[in-house]
């Protein structure tokens, strides 16, 4: 019996510069304390499942804002990359 090495993986040689965040990431940045406090013995798993309750039961005005933070965030960052 043979044994097939896979090929080494590729390190990233190029620099592709900041990374996209959504605003549920942003949303979750802020509420992850809060529902921390509130279900101190929670997982992180089941943590992330009320953040995304919380998420899907948000007003879509509220999802909007958190977007429209995502997108000046990022443009932020990659202004400050290209410079």
């Amino acid at each position: 019996m043979t044994t097939v090495k896979k090929p080494a993986r590729a390190t990233r040689t190029r620099d592709t510069g900041p990374r996209k965040v959504s605003g549920y990431m942003l949303f979750a940045q802020n509420m992850r304390a809060r529902v921390r406090g509130d279900h101190p013995t929670a997982t992180f798993s089941e943590i992330s499942r009320l953040l995304g309750e919380l998420w899907r039961r948000l007003p879509d005005a509220d999802k909007n804002r958190y977007e429209a933070l995502a997108k000046q965030d990022y443009e932020k960052r990659l202004a400050a990359y290209k410079a």
